[in-house]
């Protein structure tokens, strides 16, 4: 199996436990291309559907996501996109972005994945809380 396969498969995992961590309810979507996860907030039954993209540093020293590419990546589909940066040490930094700011976007890139600057500075997140009412 390719990395980039293996990397996605543990980002969701991931995410996976952090959102149940959380005290939300996750399910995998049984949908074509609805997203990776639905999160479920047990307190009112609100369902977010969410893409999960995890990148690891790459050896142009960047970490690069991709949104979209073909029949088979689309971030549109889903409510919400959580981008997991993981760190050389295995820390993972998430970012939380409605898939409607992502726009057309095919990807983007980060030299920095603790210090962003510019449009996706405003995504960190220091957890997982999707919700006002879990905690």
């Amino acid at each position: 199996m390719a990395l980039n396969i293996l990397m996605g498969k543990a980002g969701e995992a991931y995410a996976e436990k952090q959102f149940m961590d959380m005290g939300y309810k996750v399910t995998y979507p049984t949908e074509y291309k609805q997203g990776d996860l639905r999160v479920v907030d047990v307190t009112t039954g609100e369902i977010v559907r969410v893409e999960v993209k995890t990148a690891r540093r790459g050896q142009n020293g960047r970490w690069q996501v991709c949104f979209r590419k073909g029949k088979k990546t689309d971030c549109h589909h889903a409510d919400l996109v959580v981008m997991q940066l993981v760190l050389d040490s295995g820390q993972v930094i998430p970012y939380f972005i409605p898939s409607s700011d992502i726009g057309m976007l095919q990807g983007t890139s980060f030299s920095n994945a603790t210090s962003p600057s510019g449009k996706w500075a405003g995504y960190r997140r220091g957890d997982y809380r999707i919700f006002g009412g879990v905690q």
